[in-house]
């Protein structure tokens, strides 16, 4: 009996000493992450838009935050932005499926990534398409407070042609957001999906947001040709030629681009039904 009862004690105490070992270990995890995400913040807020800059950074942090859980995903995130997602996505398949699903940071850049080499590919089908919806979809449900998987879900809706899904989605995030380039990003995707949808007034404005928080998107060819067909076809003849030929004029390669081409014969047939 006594035995019985001292293998129970023994098991009590070890089983309050894994416990306890545990806490310990996950005290020690979120003290590290919350270090790592603190020179995160430092650091990228240094490099700004140079994300070479950035990767040179986080690289030189690999010593004190490779063990953090979010250290490769802003690795793979600083591969998405210098437009590098398959090397992006050999970085995250380090990760285990447990660390996929604990981390929502690992989860997005997974999804941001699949996304930049779906758009690049055209070999993927609508089905490829739909699952990364569903998938997006579900990290959205799940963290309902992250505009920037709110965005994506927007830009996946308006690449499978459900405009105003998309629209309605952009709309949300936006009006959640104080203006910055983070959301001038999104008002260029907002102008652009407003003009495949036919609802020209509306891209003329959400260009002129847009503009107004980023000028450099001038130079933005889907962008532009997006403006230039709710200029003309707004009435906006003459500011639609100037926008396509500034482009052009500063870009001569545009010229070649089925894009431009297209948004070319929009404006000139709207001009010779024009009065």
């Amino acid at each position: 009996m006594r035995s019985k009862e001292i293998g129970s004690e023994l098991l009590s105490a070890l089983t309050y000493f894994v416990l306890a070992l545990l806490t310990l270990n996950a005290r020690a995890d979120q003290a590290l992450d919350s270090q790592c995400d603190e020179r995160w913040s430092k650091l990228s807020a240094a490099a700004g838009s140079n994300y070479n800059q950035l990767l040179s950074f986080w690289t030189e942090e690999a010593a004190r935050c490779r063990e953090s859980q979010r250290y490769l995903a802003r690795l793979a995130l600083i591969d998405f932005f210098l437009d590098r997602p398959a090397d992006g996505k050999v970085l995250l398949s380090e990760l285990s499926a447990a660390q996929l699903q604990a981390e929502p940071l690992n989860k997005l850049a997974l999804l941001l990534i699949d996304g930049s080499m779906m758009k690049a590919d055209p070999t993927h089908g609508e089905s490829a398409f739909a699952s990364l919806e569903a998938r997006t979809r579900e990290y959205v449900k799940e963290n309902p407070n992250d505009l920037v998987g709110a965005s994506l879900l927007g830009d996946l809706l308006s690449e499978m042609g459900q405009y105003d899904s998309a629209i309605d989605i952009y709309v949300r995030v936006l009006n959640s957001m104080k203006p910055s380039p983070k959301g001038a990003g999104i008002l260029r995707n907002l102008t652009i999906t407003y003009s495949e949808a036919g609802r020209y007034q509306e891209a003329y404005d959400a260009a002129s947001m847009a503009l107004a928080q980023k000028h450099e998107l001038v130079d933005d060819l889907y962008f532009v040709c997006a403006i230039a067909r709710a200029q003309a076809a707004i009435g906006k003849i003459d500011g639609a030629k100037n926008s396509l030929t500034l482009l052009a004029t500063k870009h001569p390669d545009v010229r070649a681009d089925s894009v431009f081409r297209s948004a070319v014969q929009f404006v000139t047939e709207r001009a010779s039904a024009t009065p």
